[in-house]
């Protein structure tokens, strides 16, 4: 299940950063803003993804992605949580969703390209929303 975060998963949140070593030392979780999502395993009710993002018009601007370690197996989180903000995006009129990666962070670059990003060598990614979206994107 994928949902809008509350307070209360502040804690969660910060845990599953600090499994996943992305973030965890970079971030003060008290002063974070936009909009963040979960993905919650529905039979458990553990957290096993979460993704921050701020909206924004001509471009919603994706901050954070974090993903269990246990549960990066497959790629499914992580899409999931792109395809909600995607779908949000395009609800709020924005034209795509960006993000940025180190050059050098060659795997991550991998997944985000196979995951229908456009890719402006460098750090800039970009998924377009709406008519110009790619159909893989969609997916």
């Amino acid at each position: 299940m994928i949902r809008f975060a509350q307070p209360p998963d502040l804690p969660a949140a910060i845990r599953l950063m600090q499994a996943a070593k992305m973030g965890a030392a970079t971030y003060r979780y008290g002063t974070m803003d936009g909009l963040a999502l979960l993905s919650v395993d529905d039979d458990t009710g553990a957290l096993n993804g979460y993704v921050r993002f701020h909206l924004g018009r001509p471009e919603t601007h994706l901050r954070q992605l974090v993903v269990d370690p246990a549960a990066q197996t497959d790629g499914l989180v992580a899409k999931a949580l792109l395809a909600k903000v995607v779908e949000i995006a395009a609800a709020h009129g924005s034209q795509g969703v960006e993000a940025f990666l180190p050059e050098r962070d060659v795997e991550r670059i991998d997944r985000a390209q196979r995951a229908g990003c456009q890719l402006d060598r460098g750090v800039r990614l970009r998924w377009l929303v709406g008519q110009d979206a790619d159909r893989e994107a969609l997916r």
